[in-house]
């Protein structure tokens, strides 16, 4: 089978990158697998969290910069949850995420993806329009 999953380790039972993240993650179909298995939208399409909370903020940076370096997601932000935390994709670069990701996901997934949102051309008036 393809196994398009960045791969990890684990040491003691904690998840560790492997130091090549960088050349594993940086293609959109790698990208989409890992939204399709450890993503979700944030309520009310404020971001996308990716649910990295079996890495530490070291893996999680690494992580970041992956994204930032490999697909140009530059809006990231780590969020607590509970006592660990996990990647937050912001909704500044929702879109671009987007557009990245769905052209591999499966149907079954895209309820995962924001809708598109807006068309950020100015108005007459000034406001953005929103798409229907």
């Amino acid at each position: 089978t393809l196994d398009t999953k960045p791969p990890t380790a684990a040491t003691n039972g904690k998840k560790i990158l492997p130091r090549q993240i960088g050349s594993l993650l940086y293609a959109p179909l790698t990208a989409a697998v890992w939204a399709m298995d450890d993503g979700c939208l944030a309520p009310g399409d404020r971001g996308f969290i990716l649910n990295t909370q079996n890495f530490g903020r070291r893996e999680n940076e690494e992580l970041r910069r992956c994204l930032a370096e490999n697909f140009g997601i530059t809006h990231t932000s780590l969020h607590k949850d509970k006592n660990k935390i996990r990647l937050y994709i912001k909704r500044d670069s929702l879109m671009s995420w987007r557009e990245i990701i769905e052209p591999y996901m499966l149907s079954e997934f895209t309820y995962k993806l924001p809708k598109p949102c807006r068309d950020l051309t100015p108005s007459r008036d000034g406001a953005d329009r929103k798409l229907k």
